[in-house]
């Protein structure tokens, strides 16, 4: 004889089949007898729970994979789009030439800003 009730165990889904399945001598539970049928369906209730488990078990990691793979996805096109920018950059700087002289440049906008002053 096992009393359950008001047990927390009491509450979860199959929890009569799951303690005939551990306790498979067990005459009565929670104050009444075991029905003949209620121990013939412990074998594949409990097979289809835990078929269940593992098919919920197997989406829980594709949607944690598919997670990963979406956060890569966006890594990658924010790290593409600094890679189209600093091409963009280096196109620019190429545009002045190689005749571009960096020091009569800043001379020049130095020579323009005292102007303005």
């Amino acid at each position: 004889h096992l009393p359950l009730i008001g047990n927390p165990l009491a509450r979860a889904p199959y929890y009569r089949l799951h303690v005939l399945h551990a306790c498979p001598k067990l005459v009565q539970l929670d104050g009444s007898n075991i029905p003949q049928g209620e121990r013939a369906a412990v074998e594949s209730v409990l097979a289809k729970e835990t078929s269940r488990l593992a098919l919920m078990h197997s989406a829980h990691l594709l949607q944690e994979r598919l997670e990963v793979a979406a956060s890569r996805a966006t890594i990658n096109a924010q790290l593409r789009g600094r890679e189209r920018e600093r091409d963009q950059w280096d196109r620019e700087e190429a545009s002045f030439g190689s005749g571009f002289d960096a020091r009569l440049f800043l001379e020049l906008n130095a020579a323009a800003r005292d102007k303005a002053q």
